[in-house]
């Protein structure tokens, strides 16, 4: 039986293929921004018991922050208008002080609009049901977030101090990293803006919260360092 050859569909297949080959032959990049949040007291910064917290990895609302490139013709930066992002990296470190050291730290992802509301109003990023962010749910009528998993202390190095069983040292550090893969075409602008106009929402956002124990009041600074790095990985066409 005769079947009929679809039109184009071929041509389309050898498109397809070039713009592959001309991807794995553009020049791979990177940029990377450093975030911190660190303080000496609980009134100027750090992760708070139940608190949310977040980082704009992406922030296509301004034209000078996030990790995206700008144009230009040093490292980091971008020939054209458009590149091709493979993935963002996250490397990073928490600490516990001696006392808080049973604090979990959970990650959430979040490509968003601003319009969705603000990304720290506990009844808008979760349903608020026990007023507890180690129970409520998401609240995905709003945000559409990738769960990143979750931070804590691992004791190890025990010893015996003054007759009782204790880690070594005062604070916890935990380190962690997360790799995002992205696979997507952004168009900026202009040559000076790291803000892409086409691709994306406004928005790639890290989400934090920081749990200890029910009883913690939501004043208590439970980590009193919170800081990573975030590397974006490109093809500069």
């Amino acid at each position: 039986m005769y079947k009929r050859r679809r039109i184009g569909t071929g041509r389309k297949s050898a498109k397809g293929f070039v713009k592959r080959v001309a991807l794995s032959l553009a020049e791979s990049k990177s940029r990377s921004l450093n975030f911190l949040t660190t303080t000496t007291t609980p009134t100027t910064g750090g992760l708070f018991h139940n608190k949310l917290g977040h980082f704009n990895l992406v922030d296509n609302t301004t034209t000078t922050d996030g990790c995206l490139p700008i144009q230009g013709v040093t490292d980091g930066t971008r020939n054209g208008s458009d590149i091709y992002v493979t993935g963002f990296m996250i490397r990073g470190q928490a600490t516990l002080p001696y006392d808080r050291r049973n604090t979990k730290i959970k990650m959430w992802l979040n490509e968003r609009n601003t319009s969705a509301g603000s990304p720290d109003d506990y009844g808008t990023f979760f349903k608020n049901i026990t007023g507890s962010g180690a129970l409520d749910p998401l609240n995905n009528d709003a945000f559409k977030c990738k769960y990143l998993g979750e931070l804590r202390h691992i004791a190890r190095d025990l010893y015996i101090e003054r007759g009782e069983l204790t880690d070594a040292g005062a604070e916890a550090t935990i380190y962690f990293k997360r790799w995002i893969p992205f696979k997507r075409k952004l168009k900026f602008a202009s040559g000076s803006s790291n803000a892409a106009n086409v691709g994306m929402k406004e928005a790639l956002t890290l989400h934090v919260l920081a749990y200890d124990t029910y009883a913690t009041a939501e004043t208590d600074r439970v980590v009193t360092a919170f800081n990573f790095s975030c590397t974006c990985y490109f093809k500069d066409p």
